[in-house]
């Protein structure tokens, strides 16, 4: 059987090369879901006017988007659908045709796996803000208030990059490294020491911004392995939780042990204010 494990590491001001790249990426990609979701509330809202009560930016997008239909229909023969007053809500896929037909500059300030990954990160969040819309048509009840379009970012958010944009590689020496896509002529590498085993296969890798520095996450497939008792007779059980830091059970008659994480909770509460 296989499962996932997750390893992070820090990346520190003092890494110049490393932190400029995640400090590059996440603001291109900030850039990008910012200008994702103004194209989809600029067309969703324009498209529900008539052209004369239409703002300066619903013009533009409008104006943007059906050219670009048409250009990707003709030239491209794309059988992708104009939007409409009944129908103003753009697809993934639609807008992705768009900005590769404009050659939408903020689109390509990232690798491409990247650009696609910020902006179904808009669209995961539009269709729960669509499915929370119905939802509340149905039973306002239940809501405090009407559901909301989802805002624009203003601060750094967390980066998905896939194992199409990063490698795992060796050097000559048989030493991990992870190999980021290039981005403004930087393509760094993260070495990875003793922690990766070279049957891990990488599924994807993340960028978490943590104050003024970040945290790369590497998401890994690995193989299960089958453990051994030595004496199956006298086992113990340890669950680490947040609340709980640690409950222990056995099966050798001893009374089960909790410890509380009350005390650690509120010193890291401090330390993260």
């Amino acid at each position: 059987m296989k499962s996932y494990k997750t390893k992070s590491f820090l990346v520190k001001k003092s890494n110049k090369e490393l932190y400029n790249y995640c400090l590059s990426t996440a603001i291109n990609y900030k850039a990008l879901y910012n200008h994702t979701l103004f194209f989809i509330r600029n067309l969703f809202t324009g498209l529900k006017k008539p052209v004369e009560e239409r703002f300066h930016n619903e013009i533009f997008v409008c104006h943007y988007v059906f050219n670009s239909i048409n250009n990707v229909r003709t030239n491209k023969n794309k059988d992708i659908k104009y939007p409409s007053y009944t129908s103003p809500f753009i697809s993934y896929e639609t807008l992705d045709h768009i900005f590769k037909d404009m050659k939408d500059e903020v689109y390509y300030s990232l690798n491409t796996s990247c650009s696609q990954q910020a902006m179904k990160a808009v669209f995961h969040n539009m269709n729960s803000f669509f499915k929370s819309l119905k939802e509340y048509n149905k039973n306002s009840y239940k809501y405090n208030s009407k559901p909301k379009f989802p805002k624009y970012l203003k601060n750094f958010t967390t980066i998905t990059l896939t194992n199409q944009a990063c490698i795992i590689k060796q050097n000559q020496n048989g030493k991990c490294y992870l190999k980021f896509p290039k981005f403004n002529k930087l393509s760094p590498k993260l070495f990875l020491g003793n922690f990766i085993n070279k049957n891990d296969n990488l599924k994807e890798v993340r960028i978490v911004p943590i104050h003024d520095d970040f945290k790369i996450e590497l998401v890994l497939e690995v193989e299960d392995q089958d453990v051994q008792f030595q004496n199956p007779k006298k086992m113990i059980g340890i669950d680490i939780g947040s609340n709980n830091i640690a409950t222990i059970v056995n099966n050798i008659g001893l009374s089960p042990m909790i410890i509380k994480g009350n005390v650690i909770k509120s010193y890291n509460h401090f330390f993260n204010k």
